[in-house]
């Protein structure tokens, strides 16, 4: 299988959709993001997107005030499945860790919310401007 990586070749494409059901594709083919916890990681960095998201955040987001003792075992091995779900899809370097977090390498156009959000913030110049 050819590996592709984050930026793709030869026209692939990467999409993210979190309006609705959590889902994700490249090339055509969509991702196996896993069950409720990855997948819910998987959208808290597709929400901040090219950004680093700390470990204490992700524990916030994924188990609120009363995290289990196993939480950050249980982060290391979401992240790892998540790597391993798009390796199948043939993409590497997509979610990476940096200064005691995470971060997902994608661009806005990539995601579904921050493209509504771009054209709603596009919109909104367009009725000020008249």
């Amino acid at each position: 299988m050819e590996q592709n990586s984050v930026n793709g070749t030869g026209g692939d494409s990467l999409w993210i959709q979190l309006l609705g059901e959590v889902r994700a594709w490249h090339a055509g083919r969509e991702v196996a993001l896993g069950a409720p916890k990855q997948r819910g990681l998987f959208a808290l960095l597709a929400m901040r997107h090219g950004h680093l998201v700390t470990v204490s955040e992700i524990i916030d987001a994924l188990w609120g005030e009363t995290p289990p003792g196993s939480a950050e075992g249980s982060i290391h091995t979401y992240v790892h499945g998540l790597r391993k779900a798009w390796e199948v899809v043939g993409v590497t370097g997509l979610l990476v860790r940096a200064g005691g977090g995470y971060q997902l390498e994608v661009t806005a156009d990539q995601v579904d919310v921050a493209v509504v959000e771009a054209c709603a913030g596009g919109a909104g110049a367009l009725g000020g401007a008249g």
